[in-house]
């Protein structure tokens, strides 16, 4: 969970993937360094972005303005940042799993 690998809870977290994707349905440009906060986490090498349930009132709106290629776009952009950028979706077949597997390179899909 967020709280466990960051130590934030609610209030705490500025700027997650819910942020970066409000950003993307704005006409106004934005720079990469204020799409999203990148946390480390007290495990070597590991960094991640976080979630909040305001998630899914975003998705009907990124849905209708056809947003699906967005996080593709800001992993080209941390691409030379980091070896290898995992996705976790939840298990579902909706806009944000879609978006993950059009951003991935390979996918794993546990049973």
């Amino acid at each position: 969970s967020t709280q466990y690998l960051t130590g934030l809870t609610g209030e705490d977290i500025p700027r997650g993937i819910a942020d970066f994707f409000k950003q993307s349905l704005s006409s106004g440009p934005f720079s990469k360094k204020n799409k999203v906060d990148i946390y480390e986490t007290p495990f070597d090498n590991l960094h991640v972005v976080t979630a909040t349930p305001e998630l899914a009132d975003l998705q009907p709106k990124l849905e209708a303005k056809h947003k699906i290629n967005k996080l593709r776009k800001l992993l080209d952009e941390l691409d030379e940042d980091y070896e290898r950028i995992y996705i976790d979706t939840p298990p579902a077949l909706n806009f944000y799993a879609v978006s993950a597997l059009i951003a991935a390179d390979r996918v794993l899909i546990p049973f």
